[in-house]
């Protein structure tokens, strides 16, 4: 039997070490991974179809842009897991990152969400909550998380 586990991405450079966690703790055979990036509604485009031309693309270049930006990554993300053997399945969700993350791993029945976490001033944290602190206070399932990104992470091409 797998289990469902809840990749989360973002547009970091520590997304790569985040998939690199994800290989190191999870096993092929044993886990169903769902690689997820939350984006805000407002940088957003309504439709999840990138490949089609929509008015809302010419009225909204860099909605536009976010849109193809963070669909490359979610397929850039899927491919290097299932090369390396996982069944893996990617999706694009507008809304307040900590509370997508929550509620897709809720209704998934995943048994894990692995993620990244930025590492805030006390000033930042005030402000702008990690969403990983949020994610953690409000996950069903247990939560692991990549506090440093590696040096030798790949560059984005």
């Amino acid at each position: 039997m797998t289990t469902n586990v809840l990749i989360a991405i973002d547009g970091s450079d520590q997304r790569h070490a985040v998939i690199d966690l994800a290989g190191r703790y999870l096993t092929p055979s044993r886990h169903a991974l769902k690689v997820l990036l939350a984006v805000d509604p407002s940088f957003s485009l309504a439709s999840e179809n990138d490949h089609i031309a929509r008015p809302d693309e010419v009225e909204y270049p860099a909605a536009s842009e976010q849109q193809h930006a963070a669909n490359h990554l979610i397929k850039a993300a899927c491919d290097a897991l299932e090369a390396a053997g996982y069944h893996v399945e990617g999706a694009l969700v507008q809304g307040e990152p900590a509370d997508v993350i929550v509620n897709r791993a809720a209704a998934l029945n995943c048994g894990l969400i692995v993620m990244g976490h930025r590492h805030l001033s006390w000033l930042g944290k005030v402000f702008d909550p990690s969403v990983s602190a949020r994610v953690l206070d409000a996950a069903r399932c247990p939560v692991l998380i990549q506090t440093r990104s590696t040096p030798d992470a790949p560059a984005e091409k």
